[in-house]
C-alpha cells in the first residue's frame, strides 16, 4: 500500500496514481484512509493527525474492525502488512 502523505491534502490520490494502482484499488485505499482517520477522530472527540497514531492505532482499529463490524481477519492483517511496507 502507499504511504500516507499527510503534510499535503491531496498527496494521496497522486501517490497512488504514481503507482499505476487500478481505479478500485485506489479508491479502496483511499476509503480505508477515510474510515481509521475517522474512527480515531470518533474515539478522541477530535480529529487526530496520522502523524501523531501509533502502531496501537492500528492495533485498536483492527481489533474494532474484527470484533464489531465482523471484517475478516485476513483483511486486518493484509491492512497491518501494508502500514508497514
Amino acid at each position: 500500500m502507499p504511504s500516507y502523505n499527510h503534510e499535503t491534502p491531496g498527496a494521496n490520490a497522486v501517490d497512488m496514481q504514481d503507482q499505476a494502482l487500478p481505479p478500485r484499488t485506489e479508491e479502496a485505499y483511499t476509503r480505508w484512509i477515510e474510515r481509521f482517520v475517522r474512527f480515531h477522530r470518533a474515539a478522541a472527540g477530535e480529529w487526530v493527525h496520522p502523524s501523531d497514531m501509533s502502531a496501537e492505532h492500528v492495533e485498536t482499529f483492527l481489533t474494532y474492525l474484527a470484533v464489531h463490524r465482523r471484517v475478516a481477519a485476513t483483511l486486518g492483517s493484509d491492512l497491518a502488512t501494508s502500514r508497514s511496507e
